[in-house]
């Protein structure tokens, strides 16, 4: 997401959502100049941000801003900033992952019993760039086809999932040095020899869920030789024809 709230914390910042440049708000940089088209697409204008020194989001000429974004508002006042007085600290900030669950058109995946679907899932119906409209478009029409299939699993392939109540397992510890790591070696623009260092300072990490899936991620980028979306290689700038492909099957969707 190009507009977090930069409060100067390293988690949990909130995001500014993009209907406010929708509606009017502009990005500058630490000399006042306008330096992107608002409206480009979220990679576009994360990268622009990124090579910026420092970018705030102007959204005072929005009209009743207090009363069209309250939660906006609110969540900024508590930090410590006035979108209705003053431009905000916006730096680019994870938002969510585009895909990694390869499911099918019903939702379907590779463990029997068990489907996927939103923003975890790379069923094909969204590109390298997620938006909002495809996001909706996959709780709608994917949700649904995955509740009527479920509903038709043979009961041998159910899985249950346990309550966390329930659970034994315990919840592993984020090492406060893996965000540092994420961000500055396998952040938004990345590069083979960084994303070489993050897979190294990873593997000298406590081995838990958190390290394996960032040890995923920085490897799947550094395989990934080209740039396609939100994955921005800043030594490999174009796109590589064959990584342009669909990961779910048909058969599913043209059965119906």
């Amino acid at each position: 997401h190009p507009t977090a709230l930069d409060d100067g914390s390293p988690t949990q910042r909130i995001l500014l959502t993009e209907a406010l440049r929708g509606e009017g708000a502009t990005l500058h940089n630490d000399k006042g100049e306008r330096f992107v088209d608002e409206l480009a697409p979220r990679h576009v204008v994360t990268k622009a941000i990124l090579e910026q020194r420092s970018v705030t989001l102007d959204c005072r000429s929005i009209p009743n801003l207090e009363q069209r974004f309250p939660t906006v508002v609110a969540g900024a006042r508590a930090r410590g900033f006035d979108p209705v007085s003053m431009p905000l600290p916006v730096s680019p900030a994870a938002h969510y992952f585009v895909g990694g669950i390869a499911a099918d058109a019903d939702g379907r995946t590779s463990i029997p019993g068990l489907f996927a679907a939103g923003e975890c899932a790379a069923t094909g119906m969204h590109g390298a760039n997620r938006m909002a409209g495809n996001s909706l478009l996959e709780s709608v029409v994917v949700g649904r086809r995955v509740g009527e299939s479920g509903m038709y699993e043979p009961p041998q392939r159910r899985n249950v999932i346990v309550p966390p109540s329930q659970a034994k397992a315990t919840e592993p510890v984020l090492d406060p040095r893996i965000p540092e790591i994420m961000w500055e070696l396998v952040g938004p623009i990345r590069d083979g020899g960084r994303l070489l260092d993050a897979i190294a300072a990873l593997s000298e990490l406590p081995q838990n869920g958190y390290t394996e899936l960032c040890m995923m991620i920085a490897r799947a980028a550094a395989a990934r030789v080209e740039s396609r979306g939100v994955h921005i290689r800043s030594d490999y700038p174009d796109p590589d024809p064959g990584f342009a492909v669909r990961s779910f099957d048909l058969h599913h969707a043209h059965a119906r």
